[in-house]
């Protein structure tokens, strides 16, 4: 084990770290605070079918989920499939991502969460740390955030995975599987960051090592199979339970 210059001054934290060679990190409520406004994307595209989400259906069914997979899950649960103006789930999601990225442009700014661009910074300075995004959401989505024209970080990361290369969305395994495939890294040199019980099973179900940043919409989720649950990744990170 290697001891480079510690980023978090939690000693346990940092040893995790240590013990990676990639280092993973979530998009959505992980890099950003978005839930707030993937709730108004959201509603506004269901508004026409006389449909509103609440926080407490949204934190249930949707967070760190595949858009495709909760939208057909509001649907069902809404009554709505058989409504004569529905349009198919891909056009929904479309169209959600498209209000989405209306909204992020004004947004962006104010809800990248606390230490993270810092953290970013600090993995992106050792040269034996390899650095991934894997999230469910859509490559639209990863643009607006990461992209040129937003945090300008993508081009940080070695490898970016979306919910569009997998079938499958967290908590199912695939998109870290396809990591390790895509890497060639053993799970046991990988440490993912996570914000939503979702992503923690997705992780740890592919054998990889996970470190829980849960934020306001996630914060009562079981983290039961987390390595660790971190209170942020700013470099006073504490250990929380």
């Amino acid at each position: 084990m290697f001891s480079p210059t510690p980023y978090f001054k939690n000693k346990e934290i940092q040893s995790l770290l240590n013990t990676s060679k990639l280092v993973s990190l979530d998009l959505n409520g992980l890099i950003v605070d978005d839930e707030p406004v993937q709730v108004m994307a959201t509603n506004k595209v269901f508004s026409p079918y006389g449909v509103t989400i609440n926080n407490e259906y949204w934190i249930t069914n949707c967070v760190g989920k595949n858009a495709h997979k909760f939208f057909e899950k509001i649907i069902k649960d809404f009554n709505i499939d058989n409504h004569p103006e529905i349009k198919p789930v891909k056009e929904l999601v479309s169209l959600k991502n498209r209000y989405y990225i209306e909204l992020i442009k004004e947004k962006l700014s104010t809800i990248v969460r606390e230490g993270v661009l810092e953290f970013i910074d600090y993995i992106n300075s050792k040269v034996f740390f390899r650095k991934a995004i894997v999230t469910s959401a859509e490559p639209e989505e990863l643009e607006a955030i990461a992209g040129e024209k937003g945090l300008n970080i993508t081009g940080l990361f070695d490898i970016l995975i979306t919910g569009a290369d997998v079938k499958k969305s967290k908590p199912d395994p695939e998109i870290y599987l396809k990591l390790i495939e895509k890497s060639r890294t053993a799970p046991e040199f990988i440490i993912a960051f996570e914000d939503s019980e979702a992503g923690v099973k997705s992780a740890t179900k592919a054998g990889i090592r996970c470190i829980a940043v849960p934020n306001r919409f996630t914060k009562l989720q079981d983290f039961s199979s987390a390595t660790l649950v971190i209170s942020n990744l700013t470099q006073d990170a504490e250990i929380i339970r």
